[in-house]
């Protein structure tokens, strides 16, 4: 029989507190920005911009991933695809482990930081067996930026 998928999301961090076990998924985001190196230093220079404004480097995300229906140990991977060309960027495989098939398992997973090289849409997507069981999309975008007030 086939997991279900609960949740799958992509965030800033996503924390434990230990006391509860509860899961605190913080900074949910689908889109990204991207400057190309060779405009973004000519526009900052023509701004008269001589620092760099923060804010333009995310660091590496997390994938918070809720399924029931686990029986026993379970294959699973999470994928992010380039839906314009079909193909995979980058997957990491995984297996869980469930005793109880009516059990929620909860599974955190450090990603690495996500390419923003091209605008496009791509997606994180979360096998198992090698069949899809849910996506999150992410678009990506060029980003401008704007001098001081």
């Amino acid at each position: 029989m086939k997991p279900v998928l609960q949740a799958l999301l992509l965030a800033d961090r996503v924390y434990e507190d230990k006391a509860t076990g509860k899961k605190i998924v913080a900074g949910i985001f689908q889109r990204l920005f991207f400057k190309r190196p060779e405009d973004f230093k000519a526009e900052l220079e023509k701004q008269g911009i001589t620092s760099v404004p923060g804010g333009l480097h995310a660091g590496s995300p997390y994938a918070y991933v809720s399924l029931t229906d686990v029986r026993g140990k379970q294959p699973f991977a999470l994928r992010y695809v380039d839906l314009a060309e079909g193909k995979p960027v980058f997957e990491a495989k995984f297996t869980v482990s469930c005793d109880d098939p009516l059990k929620t398992v909860e599974v955190i997973a450090p990603l690495p930081l996500l390419p923003t090289v091209k605008a496009g849409t791509y997606a994180l997507e979360l096998l198992w067996n090698d069949e899809p069981l849910g996506s999150f999309r992410v678009t990506v975008e060029e980003m401008h930026i704007q001098g001081p007030p």
